[in-house]
């Protein structure tokens, strides 16, 4: 039945898009054009421009998933307002794929193409020469590599729920396979048999860490836009302090993170009301407008107090409010210690009696399902959950908890 459920809500998310296509098609227009690559090949890309006069700094998206999905809406809070638009917006195919798939090559350098890109788009007479990145999860992975490569012309950056930092424990956390996740990518980018070929940990995942951390290459400030529901969530900090601790402009680098998952699949994303069964109306569009601000002060010198904010700019679930701090984990934590009790809690005191002790059946043949979470996968839904009709009820499974108002 979960099957079924997620199947119905992407069949209406695919009817109420074709329901908006036309009205939105006719709000926007846009010019599509080849960019020349370094090697010869060329890229396809839409250009779209607020107005036939004038010059502008430029939004540039580097996708996988086809540009052509960006005529439905534009990010950043443009939707199909384009005429009122600070920014113009070029979106562009990667190598390989969907208009861009006649330029394949056996050796891509997704970072060099984006640096061409980047500098062509600078030279064009709608262009102010400032370039800034932006996109969700794979297209906020080729915005480090192009960033890694130092275009002049690129002045800021904006990866959602991406970072280019990969690592053993993404594909094999605690050693096990990660089958979703893998197979998903597979789909999506191809061949995984060097993640299969390579279940420990090795010489090989070694160099693929050190290849993927490049902070210290990093000359651009990025705002890096995390979700508490995403599984890029650890990489996101680690990469914020990396940034922070070893790129020329470590002070510049800063972080949102809010109640978001990691999107592609159903309603859900950065930025929504809805995030799985829960609802977040004071973190709904936030993302827009942090992203704003930091685009103003970078592309147009505004003083809007960009550089007073403080590094992560995070949201508190508990108590639905955004909160800001300089240091990761904020300096009003504590330490604290819990004692299981009988009746299946945490309680600050130790128990009377020491010996208290559970026991379950476990069956191998029967885990337990994985209901929402920081999920990657067509067939699973992701983030928040009720856990138990499904996997608190089951007898192999004990839920200890702290109380209330812990």
């Amino acid at each position: 039945m979960k099957l079924d459920s997620l199947h119905v809500k992407s069949i209406l998310s695919v009817l109420l898009v074709l329901i908006s296509v036309v009205t939105l098609q006719a709000q926007l227009t846009w010019e599509t054009l080849d960019i020349p690559m370094s090697d010869g090949e060329n890229l396809a890309a839409d250009v779209y421009l607020p107005s036939e006069d004038g010059d502008y700094p430029v939004i540039l998206i580097q996708t996988p998933y086809n540009k052509n999905s960006f005529h439905l809406a534009l990010p950043l809070g443009i939707v199909w307002d384009l005429e009122n638009s600070p920014y113009a917006f070029v979106v562009l195919d990667w190598r390989c794929f969907f208009g861009s798939a006649s330029a394949c090559v056996e050796l891509i350098d997704r970072g060099q193409d984006g640096f061409d890109a980047v500098e062509w788009i600078a030279t064009q007479d709608w262009c102010n020469g400032k370039v800034a990145t932006w996109g969700p999860s794979a297209l906020g992975n080729i915005q480090y590599q192009t960033a890694q490569k130092q275009p002049p012309s690129l002045v800021c950056c904006i990866p959602e729920v991406a970072s280019p930092w990969t690592h053993f424990e993404q594909y094999y956390p605690g050693g096990v396979a990660l089958s979703s996740y893998i197979e998903t990518l597979a789909g999506l980018f191809g061949d995984n048999s060097l993640i299969l070929e390579n279940p420990n940990y090795n010489a090989l995942w070694q160099f693929v860490e050190q290849e993927t951390m490049y902070p210290e290459d990093i000359e651009v400030p990025i705002l890096l836009v995390a979700g508490w529901f995403d599984h890029n969530l650890r990489e996101d900090f680690v990469m914020l302090d990396t940034l922070r601790n070893a790129s020329l402009l470590g002070e510049a680098h800063k972080m949102l993170v809010g109640p978001w998952v990691h999107g592609g699949v159903g309603p859900a994303h950065v930025g929504t009301e809805e995030q799985g069964e829960l609802f977040f109306p004071y973190a709904a569009g936030t993302n827009i407008e942090i992203e704003r601000q930091f685009l103003d002060y970078h592309l147009f010198d505004e003083q809007n107090g960009w550089d007073d904010r403080e590094v992560i700019t995070y949201f508190q679930m508990g108590s639905d409010e955004w909160r800001t701090t300089d240091v990761w984990p904020p300096e009003v934590t504590e330490d604290a210690t819990y004692y299981m009790h009988a009746g299946l809690q945490w309680v600050p005191n130790e128990p009377e009696d020491d010996n208290y002790a559970i026991s379950y059946s476990y069956d191998p043949t029967d885990p337990s399902p994985t209901i929402g979470g920081p999920t990657l996968s067509d067939l699973l839904e992701q983030g928040p959950y009720d856990q138990v009709p499904e996997v608190e009820s089951r007898p192999d499974m004990y839920a200890i908890s702290t109380t209330p108002q812990l």
